[in-house]
């Protein structure tokens, strides 16, 4: 691990992470679709939302759908009927069990919008036995006001914070690809698919399984080109989640309409 810990510190100063929290939690809002997810064999995973101007948000996701009693499709008339989902704008099977759906629904009082207001730099969301599981990076002035406010909203369970540390960081960004194509605005062409391949390769797992010479070798590179491209991506990303995590009213995302709504 040792050696591990001085690999990541190659690429940033450990410094920098002392001014955030790596924060965990699971919330119930008192009422949104996520809540109402309860009594049906499902989960879902969020890919990136897209706020619209205060009025309302644009969620895209994985669904994962085991029930039988009910179709997706049914699930979402459902929730459109009692006025948590305002629209259903995309439902396409993945798998047999996995559908990639695109949906509008409120966004004012939301954990969403509080998300926006504390500025939190990245974070990854997943809903099960209607409850929302989340982990974040949050500046560490923020966390506490970030909390309280939420629990205005709904059931706060079992939060967890930290100081992150290099791995940490890196295990939470690096290692989650919806995490990754949400900072892609970031990166050249050249660095996002330098970091993708090093992703998909296990460049950045602990095990180090693969060199920077396997990626080039792969994507038909100078060695030394990718290591500088990998290198520049993580600092950048870093740097940018370290700069924006104390600056209210930042989103990381960029929001932007998708092509469904435009």
């Amino acid at each position: 691990m040792t050696g591990r810990m001085e690999y990541m510190q190659s690429f940033t100063s450990i410094s920098r992470f002392k001014s955030l929290r790596l924060l965990s939690f699971k919330f119930r809002h008192k009422m949104d679709w996520t809540k109402l997810t309860k009594p049906y064999t499902c989960s879902f995973h969020s890919l990136g939302w897209y706020p619209f101007k205060g009025e309302f948000n644009y969620e895209i996701g994985l669904l994962r759908w085991g029930e039988r009693r009910l179709t997706p499709l049914g699930f979402f008339e459902k929730m459109i009927s009692r006025g948590v989902v305002y629209s259903l704008e995309q439902l396409e099977q993945v798998t047999n069990n996995t559908y990639l759906v695109g949906f509008t629904g409120p966004y004012a009082n939301t954990l969403r919008e509080k998300i926006l207001e504390y500025s939190v730099g990245v974070y990854t969301s997943n809903v099960r036995d209607g409850t929302q599981e989340w982990m974040m990076v949050i500046h560490n002035t923020l966390e506490r006001g970030f909390l309280d406010s939420i629990r205005e909203l709904g059931c706060l369970y079992e939060p967890t914070s930290k100081t992150p540390s290099a791995q940490d960081i890196y295990d939470f960004i690096l290692l989650d690809a919806s995490a990754i194509k949400s900072l892609t605005f970031l990166l050249s062409n050249k660095e996002y698919n330098y970091i993708l391949k090093a992703k998909e390769l296990g460049y950045f797992e602990q095990k180090h399984r693969a060199r920077v010479e396997d990626i080039a070798r792969i994507l038909g590179r100078n060695p030394s080109t990718v290591n500088r491209g990998i290198r520049g991506g993580v600092n950048k990303i870093v740097s940018y989640i370290t700069t924006i995590s104390g600056q209210a009213g930042h989103p990381y995302r960029q929001p932007q309409k998708p092509a469904s709504l435009q």
